[in-house]
C-alpha cells in the first residue's frame, strides 16, 4: 500500500481505487507526473505520482501549484487588492475593526491585522490562518465575516463562504491570464489537490473542484458570471434631486466605464482631493490648489500685482494650500481678473506659459508633473487607481467643449494607470 493510501486510511478518508502511478496521458508535460521519492515528501503533501488514470496532482513542485490558494497571484475583489486567495480566505477570520466581537473577546490576541493577512501568500498566510482558527476555537465560533456579513466557516453546504471563495477564485483566473491559460492547458484531466486537508468533504476547501467548474465554463463558451472585481457602490444610483447642475452621477457610466465620483473613494482622483504633495521643494495641498495658484501674482513686481483696478482676494501661498471648492472658487476669482487684464498666461517659478492651449505645452507638462507627484507621494491614490482595472475613467462633472489636454484629468490617470500596470514593480513615473 502506498504512503498516500495509508495516510488517507488513517485520516478516515476514502481510498481511491487507483493510486498507483499511471502512464502519463498524451499531450501533457512529463514533469507534471514525474515521481518524487516518498522520503522527500512534506507531511501534508500528495506527490505527483499519486495521480490516477486521467488525473493530475496540482503540485506546488511545478507550475500547477499556481492553482493553490497559497500562490502569489494578486487580484482585486470588491475594489480591494489581495495578494492570494489564501490571504483573502484567512483575512475573513480576523476582526474587521475595534467593534468586531472578535476584537473584544477576553483572553484573545491577534498577531496580525486583517489588512496584513490580506497581503500574505504561501505559508505566511496559512500560518496566520492557523492562529486565527485557534482563536476561533477558543471563542467557540464557526463564523467569519466579509464586509460586515457573518457566514458559516466550516460547512458541508455550498453556503455563503463557499460562494465567496468561488467568486474570488474566478477573479484570480480572470485577472491573471497565465492562470487562465494554464487552467485551459490541463484539458480534460481530473484535477486533484497536493494536500490532504483539501480532500475533506467541505466544498470551499475543494479548490480543485472549483477550478474544474471554471474550466468547464471557459471551454464551453458560455457567458461568464458577473465580475466581482469592482465595488457595487461605484455604480449605485444617486437621486438627481438637489444634485449640482454640473455633476455627472455614478449611474451615467455604461458597461466598462466608471464615473470618478466625489461621492465615494474614486473622488481621490479629482484634482480637488486633499492629497498633499511636494513639487520643486514646495508643499501643495491638492492639484487644484497648485493649478489655481499659478493664476496669482508671484510677488509685488509681478505685472498682475500692479495692474490697475485689480485686487486679489488671496495670496499665491494661500491658494497653494487650498483644496476642493475653496481652490476652485479662488481660481474663478483669478480668471475674472485675467479677463479684465486681457491675459491668457500664468506663471511658475517666474516663467510665463499659455493657460488655455489646444496643444499640450508647458502648462500641460507642469500639471502632469503635479499629478505624478500626487500619485507617487500618496500610496492610497495608487491603490485606488489600480483598483479601477481596465475600466474607462470618466469625469463626474460636465466640461467645456474641446478643452485643453490638462483638463482631461481622467485620461491622464488612465495613461498613468497603464504605466503602473505594466511595471514589474512600483515605478517612478517622473521619466514618463
Amino acid at each position: 500500500m502506498s504512503r498516500f493510501s495509508v495516510i488517507l486510511a488513517l485520516a478516515g478518508l476514502s481510498v481511491p481505487a487507483i493510486v498507483a502511478q499511471q502512464e502519463r496521458p498524451n499531450g501533457f508535460p512529463a514533469h507534471w507526473f514525474a515521481p518524487i521519492p516518498e522520503d522527500q515528501a512534506q507531511w501534508w503533501e500528495i506527490l505527483p505520482q499519486e495521480a490516477g488514470a486521467g488525473e493530475v496532482i496540482l503540485s506546488k513542485r511545478h507550475e500547477l501549484g499556481t492553482f493553490s490558494n497559497l500562490a502569489p497571484t494578486p487580484f482585486y475583489f470588491h475594489g480591494k487588492r489581495y495578494a492570494s486567495v489564501e490571504g483573502l480566505w484567512y483575512s475573513l477570520a480576523y476582526p474587521e475593526g475595534p467593534d468586531d466581537p472578535r476584537s473584544k473577546a477576553p483572553g484573545i490576541t491577534w498577531k496580525f491585522t486583517r489588512e496584513q493577512v490580506s497581503q500574505m501568500t504561501m505559508f505566511d498566510a496559512k500560518d496566520a490562518g492557523g492562529l486565527a482558527e485557534q482563536n476561533m476555537a477558543a471563542m467557540g465560533i464557526n463564523w467569519v465575516t466579509f464586509e460586515g456579513k457573518r457566514m458559516k466557516y466550516s460547512s458541508t453546504e455550498k453556503g455563503d463562504h463557499y460562494q465567496l471563495i468561488t467568486k474570488a477564485i474566478w477573479e484570480k483566473v480572470r485577472q491573471n491570464p497565465k492562470v487562465r491559460d494554464l487552467l485551459l492547458s490541463t484539458g480534460d484531466l481530473v484535477l486533484k489537490p497536493d494536500n490532504f486537508d483539501s480532500l475533506r468533504d467541505l466544498p470551499a476547501w475543494r479548490y480543485f473542484d472549483i477550478y474544474m467548474e471554471i474550466r468547464a465554463t471557459l471551454r464551453s463558451g458560455a457567458a461568464l458570471p458577473p465580475t466581482e472585481r469592482y465595488p457595487a457602490h461605484w455604480r449605485t444610483p444617486v437621486s438627481e434631486v438637489n444634485k449640482p447642475d454640473s455633476e455627472i452621477l455614478p449611474q451615467a457610466a455604461k458597461p466598462g466605464e466608471v464615473i470618478l465620483s466625489k461621492r465615494h473613494e474614486l473622488g481621490i482622483l479629482s484634482n480637488f482631493a486633499a492629497t498633499p504633495f511636494t513639487l520643486h521643494g514646495k508643499r501643495y495641498a491638492s492639484v487644484e490648489g497648485f493649478w489655481q495658484m499659478m493664476l496669482y501674482p508671484e510677488g509685488p513686481d509681478d505685472p498682475r500685482a500692479k495692474a490697475r483696478g485689480i485686487t486679489w482676494a488671496h495670496t499665491r501661498e494661500e491658494v497653494a494650500q487650498m483644496t476642493a471648492f475653496d481652490a476652485k472658487d479662488a481660481g474663478g476669482f483669478a480668471e475674472e481678473n485675467m479677463k479684465k487684464m486681457g491675459i491668457d498666461w500664468v506663471t511658475f517659478e517666474g516663467k510665463r506659459m499659455k493657460y488655455w492651449s489646444k496643444e499640450p505645452g508647458d502648462h500641460y507638462s507642469l500639471i502632469l508633473e503635479a499629478m505624478r507627484a500626487k500619485l507617487e507621494q500618496n500610496p492610497r491614490v495608487a491603490e485606488i487607481l489600480l483598483s479601477t482595472g481596465d475600466l474607462v475613467l470618466l469625469p463626474d462633472h460636465f466640461q467645456e467643449e474641446d478643452p485643453p489636454a490638462e483638463w482631461l484629468y481622467f485620461k491622464i490617470w488612465m495613461d498613468m494607470r497603464s504605466s503602473l500596470q505594466n511595471a514589474d514593480r512600483s515605478p517612478s513615473l517622473t521619466s514618463k
